[in-house]
């Protein structure tokens, strides 16, 4: 069952007419490019007069029959990234979202009603996303707030002064939000509220918001995820001096660090991060090749992230497994390199990417960079800046296939 908005002049359904036949009278589906799909509801009355099939129908319709659900029936259909390419389509099953709805309360650490108080829990999400999804009130019987589509505001700023708000207004205790909006709450200079815990994700988290631990929250839980693996692993920070660990394995959830030769990498050796949970996706949505490229035979999912599991047990992400050089033997992270560039006084920007060395087979990492005002400095010497910092020797391997391009063309 797909339930959704019509979107503005009915915008969204015109677009599902292209991959969906639905009869009006009932919702059932008579024709659908997705599979599995076997009714759509809307949740608003279309603005033309075309008759079609709402929640409202369902609510006040008493002989209105709906098809028993599996857990495993499909709930949603999330959208990747992109950032391995092309955004593929994931199903996402009920259950996956329950155990997302799960880990989100493990992690704000909401035991019940009589002990912590109502469950408020403000998702900065949009509604048409996981804001919308009622799952943490099924598991937690408490109130979940989040925004409307409709809500457009010209910047990110904007958007934090209204939604902190709202978070003041329902008195929300609890909150989920991307890394950068939690930054830019943080930036509030007269933002009075105090919440019991915040969850953040999506990208590395920085130090600041782990310095706001006991004034603005609590607890600090820091996740780990993907589109096609769900919430997946994670940390809780009661402390500003708590020190880093990395992340461990959610409950119900394995992790593995794997190899070039696809074995299991001893503790504290960089590989590709596997995981493997009863949410895990069953592919992408008419793509086999794709969806056999990241499914092992026995249901590991591999996330193209190259990480280490450390002596706590814990994962350490250092970047995407794709985006790593193989230079002489050595497996070297572009922002490895970056971070070293840019200790040079002279460099305002840079970016390392690969070229395929055809005398070698292996690559090149060639380095674009933009100088300073008024700086001045060649590649000869930035070269030779790169080889003292890394503290490599002068009859190393790694060091012939350093190159800094004096011109870069884009296309």
């Amino acid at each position: 069952m797909i339930i959704f908005d019509p979107g503005h002049d009915d915008l969204h359904w015109k677009i599902s007419q292209k991959f969906l036949t639905v009869d009006p009278s009932n919702g059932a589906v008579k024709k659908s490019d997705i599979p599995s799909v076997e009714w759509v509801l809307l949740m608003t009355p279309l603005e033309s007069t075309e008759k079609c099939f709402t929640i409202n129908d369902v609510a006040f319709e008493e002989d209105t029959s709906l098809p028993e659900l599996d857990p495993d029936d499909i709930a949603a259909i999330l959208q990747t990234s992109g950032s391995t390419g092309f955004p593929k389509a994931v199903e996402c099953s009920h259950y996956r979202l329950l155990q997302t709805a799960f880990h989100i309360t493990y992690l704000s650490e909401w035991n019940d009603l009589k002990k912590d108080g109502e469950f408020v829990f403000f998702n900065d999400r949009p509604f048409y996303w996981l804001g919308g999804f009622p799952c943490l009130s099924l598991t937690t019987g408490g109130k979940h707030v989040t925004q409307t589509n409709t809500l457009v505001f010209t910047s990110i700023a904007e958007t934090v002064k209204f939604s902190s708000q709202i978070v003041q207004n329902e008195k929300a205790r609890y909150g989920l939000f991307v890394t950068p909006f939690l930054l830019e709450l943080l930036m509030l200079e007269d933002f009075p509220w105090k919440f019991r815990s915040v969850i953040t994700g999506g990208q590395p988290v920085p130090a600041s918001c782990l310095s706001a631990i006991g004034k603005v929250y609590d607890t600090l839980g820091v996740t780990y995820g993907s589109s096609e693996a769900a919430m997946n692993c994670g940390k809780i920070y009661r402390s500003t001096t708590e020190p880093y660990v990395g992340l461990a394995a959610l409950p119900g959830v394995e992790m593995k660090i794997v190899g070039n030769n696809g074995m299991i990498v001893p503790v504290g050796t960089k590989g590709e991060l596997y995981i493997r949970t009863g949410a895990t996706f069953r592919g992408y949505i008419n793509e086999p090749e794709k969806t056999a490229a990241v499914i092992s035979s026995s249901g590991w999912y591999k996330t193209d992230d190259f990480a280490h599991m450390n002596s706590e047990g814990c994962v350490e992400i250092h970047g995407r497994v794709s985006d790593v050089l193989e230079i002489g033997g050595a497996k070297v992270l572009p922002s490895f390199i970056e971070e070293t560039i840019k200790k040079n006084p002279a460099v305002k920007e840079v970016v390392v990417f690969a070229v395929k060395d055809n005398k070698h087979a292996d690559d090149i990492a060639c380095a674009a960079f933009v100088l300073k005002n008024e700086a001045t400095l060649t590649a000869e010497l930035l070269t030779g800046f790169i080889k003292e910092e890394l503290k490599f020797s002068k009859d190393a391997k790694f060091l012939q296939y350093i190159y800094v391009p004096k011109r870069i063309l884009f296309f």
